[in-house]
């Protein structure tokens, strides 16, 4: 019964409470379960059982990945296809749970597209490599042989050691990282605020979208 004890409360918390306006016949008593179980207020209870819901069996997530297999990977596309997803389900969860659960997706998909095209990438440049290795060892072969003497040995390994450096810093791979973290840098921030305006814009149809419409109905109605 311990395990159950929150479903009990539940349960129990109203049933025992019946009795209040026969035991303390006063307006307060009378009128307070009104206040509480107005049609705005349970159309909001509904809206968050809803979220439950689409966030316990990732309803969410086969909504977001559905649309990533039509759109494509484009960012133009990829940022359409977000937008749409969230407005779509801001319109029957809360704009702040809408948002909480599609902006990890957002940057979980941007991540994942970011390590593939690196890979891309480094499997290109090895084709490359092995393309121009023949050819390196040929113009290496002809300094080897001028090594004579311990100190030409050192300063050649200094040399070569510096050479390596420069020639990392300025690698394609090195230059291809750089624009690709500053490219998917660029793509998180715009695809992180058009989730957030979506989810905003999406709340605007329905009452169940945001907190405010539900309050205006309920003043519109008294």
């Amino acid at each position: 019964m311990w395990s159950h004890r929150n479903y009990l409360i539940i349960l129990l918390t109203p049933l025992l409470l019946l009795p209040l306006p026969l035991l303390i016949p006063t307006p307060v008593s009378v009128c307070v379960c009104v206040q509480y179980l107005k049609d705005s207020n349970m159309l909001f209870i509904g809206g968050l059982l809803v979220a439950i819901a689409v966030e316990n069996w990732n309803l969410h997530k086969r909504i977001a990945l559905r649309v990533l297999l039509v759109v494509g990977v484009r960012p133009a596309l990829l940022m359409s296809g977000f937008m749409g997803v969230t407005a779509f389900l801001s319109m029957w969860i809360s704009n702040t749970a809408t948002t909480a659960m599609m902006v990890p997706i957002a940057q979980a998909v941007l991540g994942q597209l970011c390590a593939t095209e690196a890979r891309q990438d480094e499997r290109e440049l090895q084709v490359e490599g092995k393309d121009n290795q023949a050819f390196e060892l040929d113009t290496k072969a002809p300094q080897e042989e001028e090594i004579n003497t311990k100190q030409d040995l050192v300063k050649i390994q200094q040399d070569y050691m510096y050479k390596d450096e420069e020639r990392d810093a300025d690698s394609p791979l090195e230059r291809r990282r750089k624009e690709r973290e500053l490219k998917y840098q660029l793509l998180t921030k715009g695809m992180s605020l058009s989730v957030c305006y979506s989810a905003s814009i999406g709340g605007t149809a329905t009452l169940t979208g945001t907190t405010p419409n539900l309050i205006l109905k309920g003043q519109m109605d008294e």
